[in-house]
This record gives C-alpha cells, sequence and structure tokens, in this order.
C-alpha cells in the first residue's frame, strides 16, 4: 500500500472523527490545533486506524503525533513492517 492510498483512507477516518468533509488534507495539518481533535478524538481514530489497516499503535507512539505527517509516516511504517512479516 502507498502513501496515497494510506492517506485517502486516513482521510475517511478523519473526516469521521472531525464531522466534517475535508477537501485537502496537507501533511502539515496540526491534529488537534488544525482539526480540533481532543483526546478521546484522537483515541477513537487511533482504533479506527488500527482496524483499517491491521497494525498495532502505541500509546507511546500516538503520544508523538502532532501533524498529519508524523501519522502517515507511522501507519507507513507500521504497513510496511506487517507486509514484511507477512511475506
Amino acid at each position: 500500500m502507498d502513501r496515497a492510498q494510506i492517506k485517502k483512507k486516513l482521510v475517511e477516518i478523519l473526516e469521521r472523527s472531525v464531522g466534517e468533509s475535508i477537501c485537502a488534507l496537507e501533511e502539515s495539518v496540526n491534529l488537534q490545533e488544525d482539526l480540533n481533535l481532543d483526546s478521546v478524538d484522537l483515541v477513537t481514530m487511533a482504533i479506527e486506524v488500527q482496524s483499517e489497516f491491521r497494525i498495532d499503535l502505541k500509546a507511546t507512539e500516538l503520544m508523538k503525533l502532532v501533524r498529519v505527517k508524523d501519522l502517515l509516516d507511522l501507519i507507513q511504517s507500521k504497513v510496511a513492517s506487517s507486509q514484511t512479516k507477512a511475506a
């Protein structure tokens, strides 16, 4: 799965979390400040991400997430790692 596919699925998850359409999601967007996600929203989003991508996210990893880029990088590395293990 490439970054564009991951980003598309992430947009869908974030739209459900914020309750509105996100037309263009830039990687520089701050998850909490720009998308107004509180800690409960972030946990809910993390659960959806884990389910959608079949990856495991640790609390310490989630605490480091600030921007969409950080989340994309984390998902991409976890997906790549899980695909390597499955092969």
